[in-house]
This record gives structure tokens, sequence and C-alpha cells, in this order.
């Protein structure tokens, strides 16, 4: 049986702390799970953002994007996408960037 799931579904985070969102699909074949922010693949060239994903022997796969210190730009849409031979499941989450704006003058 297919699923995915997502959790948080919102998240509200205040700048420079710790953000985490898991992503949990079933498939068999288990899905290849890659994610996207604001529509935009996600690419672990920021150090502050990584992707693990790993497949549990009952065919689960368990993705976590996790930003190890939150900034303004990090605020969005952030989707997970599992692909296999059916098709494609999605789900979103959003983060909620929380702090106030410095005033430059």
């Amino acid at each position: 049986k297919r699923f995915i799931f997502i959790q948080p579904e919102v998240q509200q985070q205040r700048l420079n702390k710790f953000s985490r969102i898991l992503c949990t699909v079933r498939g068999n074949p288990p899905p290849i799970v890659r994610w996207r922010k604001n529509g935009e693949i996600v690419f672990p060239d920021d150090p502050r953002i990584k992707v693990a994903t790993n497949t549990t022997s009952d065919e689960t796969v368990l993705s976590e994007l996790t930003i190890t210190s939150v900034s303004r730009d990090d605020n969005g849409i952030y989707e997970c996408e599992a692909f296999d031979k059916l098709g494609d499941l999605r789900r979103s989450s959003r983060l909620l960037v929380l702090g106030k704006m410095r005033n430059v003058s």
C-alpha cells in the first residue's frame, strides 16, 4: 500500500534556531524521495541544510530535511516528493520564520 505523510504541516521557528521536517513514504518497491522549496529542487549546497534518507526493512522511506540555523530566506513551502513506477506522491510543509527584521539605514 502506498502512502506519504509529512510532519509538521506548519512550523513556526525563530531566527537562528533548528528546524526539522520529516517525510514518511511507503511503496513497493521503495520510492525515490526528493525535496522542493517553493517549487525549486533543494540541493544540499547550503551547509545549514541537510537531507538524510533511509529505507527500513518494511520498505518505508524516512526522509528528514533539517536546517541548523534558520534564516529569513528559509521561509516558505517545503514539499516532499516520492516517485515510483505508479507515479508520484507529494505532501507539503510550511515554515514560518519568526523574528524582527533589522532596519538598515
